[in-house]
């Protein structure tokens, strides 16, 4: 067992590793990041009275003024 080094880490990554792992690679921290996007839009949007938790906080805006934006609260 040989002591690992920056060359040979380089060496085994970038020149012998095969071509399709770059699109597979590429491929999956996309997924990853527009699935972070979708899961953050998710809590934004039940965090501003799209869920029953919230309904009662929609409900006591619209009360006091009908035409309220719920998004600026």
């Amino acid at each position: 067992m040989g002591t690992f080094t920056i060359s040979y880490f380089l060496r085994k990554y970038f020149i012998e590793r095969p071509k399709w792992h770059y699109p597979v690679f590429f491929g999956a921290c996309y997924i990853g990041y527009r699935y972070a996007i979708f899961k953050r839009h998710h809590h934004l949007a039940s965090m501003k009275g799209h869920t029953r938790m919230y309904k009662s906080r929609r409900e006591e805006i619209l009360r006091w003024d009908p035409h309220a934006d719920i998004w600026t609260y």
